[in-house]
């Protein structure tokens, strides 16, 4: 048996190969045109069936019932109907061309699938990786015995008993702390004189809270008659304070949209401090020194346009 196919599988390709009559060296030109081509499948007890030949074009093309196509040395993948592999344990898969031998090939067919590697395609097996969450439980160290794990799950009557005196011991002891806690709870008692200390810490902070809610107040007040003027303030400048604002002295990039205070920087660089050296014009900074933009002129000497370099 070659390989293993599951019942009911579809879009199968099978390898042969062809080899010489004569000298068996392999056969690698073979078509669905070569003469005396004829290729079939046969299921276990029923007849032969014969393939309808043709080519394909590449070997990663999609399944084409009957479809061949030479691999190398010989060998060729064949596409083989779907009904090839139901109803029987194995098929044959073989065929003849003329001066030529097919070496063909044995499917078995089986109820599982060979290529499943949780659980074969077996749905009374679970679907997971054994010890884990619904897979089969393993034993790690080994010597897993399930019947022993079983009854040792049960307990005895006289651990039973052993858990029910362990539980008496611990319910006295809970009474007796009960009963201590009664006592603390009594006035005068540890926990009664806390309460008592509470409450008096309470009334000390409580007056503090009213003084701070006071200064809150009054602060409140403040700043609702100074922040409302600061404002005002703010939103209405003069234009004095607009005229004699030192501005931050900035250039936009080639390219970027600029903002006000840089294009009256640009524009005074271009007016004030600047040099000319053949198609090249070089403004300065505010410093006389500081390169602020460069353009570059359409002509050395008579120039008609102007564009910026940097």
């Amino acid at each position: 048996m070659s390989k293993k196919i599951k019942d009911g599988s579809t879009n199968v390709s099978v390898r042969i190969r062809i080899i010489d009559d004569t000298d068996g060296t392999p056969e690698q030109g073979v078509t669905s045109a070569s003469g005396g081509l004829a290729l079939w499948y046969q299921k276990e007890g029923a007849a032969k069936v014969e393939l309808t030949e043709s080519d394909l074009s590449a070997l990663t093309d999609a399944h084409s019932d009957g479809g061949m196509l030479h691999i190398d040395d010989g060998y060729y993948r064949v596409d083989i109907p779907d009904a090839a592999f139901t109803g029987a344990d194995s098929v044959l898969i073989g065929g003849a061309v003329t001066g030529m031998i097919v070496i063909g090939s044995e499917i078995q067919i089986v109820e599982y699938d060979p290529n499943d590697s949780v659980r074969l395609g077996l749905t009374a097996l679970p679907n997971a990786a054994a010890d884990a969450a619904g897979g089969l439980p393993i034993s790690d160290a080994g010597g897993l015995d399930l019947d022993t794990q079983l009854a040792n799950a049960v307990p005895t009557v006289a651990a039973i008993r052993t858990e029910i005196d362990s539980n008496s011991t611990q319910l006295a002891a809970i009474v007796a702390d009960t009963n201590e806690l009664q006592t603390d709870l009594a006035d005068g008692g540890r926990l009664d004189l806390i309460f008592d200390e509470l409450t008096t810490q309470g009334d000390t902070n409580e007056t503090k809270l009213d003084t701070i809610d006071t200064v809150v107040d009054a602060v409140l007040v403040d700043t609702a008659s100074t922040i409302p003027a600061l404002i005002t303030a703010l939103n209405d400048p003069s234009v004095a304070d607009i005229l004699t604002t030192v501005m931050t002295e900035s250039y936009a990039s080639k390219g970027a949209a600029p903002s006000l205070a840089q294009i009256l920087f640009e524009l005074r660089s271009l007016l004030a401090e600047h040099a000319a050296v053949g198609t090249t014009l070089t403004t300065k900074k505010i410093d006389g020194s500081t390169t602020a933009a460069t353009y570059t002129f359409d002509d050395a000497s008579n120039p008609t346009s102007i564009t910026r370099a940097t």
